[in-house]
């Protein structure tokens, strides 16, 4: 009645993976995710495809540590 440890550590890593419904959103918001989703993949699709640098951010930022 031995189990290996791969068994147990699988086990364990599914159990954590598993969904709880107190995080999730609730259905009527499903409309608002998909439209979301889909203008993400369609400016991913334009800023990959486009060629050129179409978004130039630059800004100054506080630094954590000197090299």
């Amino acid at each position: 009645m031995s189990k290996c440890k791969k068994y147990f550590t699988f086990d364990q890593l599914l159990n954590n993976l598993t969904m709880k419904s107190r995080y999730l959103f609730a259905h009527k918001y499903k409309p608002l995710g998909w439209f979301l989703f889909l203008i993400g993949i369609a400016l991913g699709i334009i800023y990959t495809a486009g060629g050129e640098e179409l978004m130039k951010i630059e800004m100054k930022v506080f630094p954590l540590y000197k090299v």
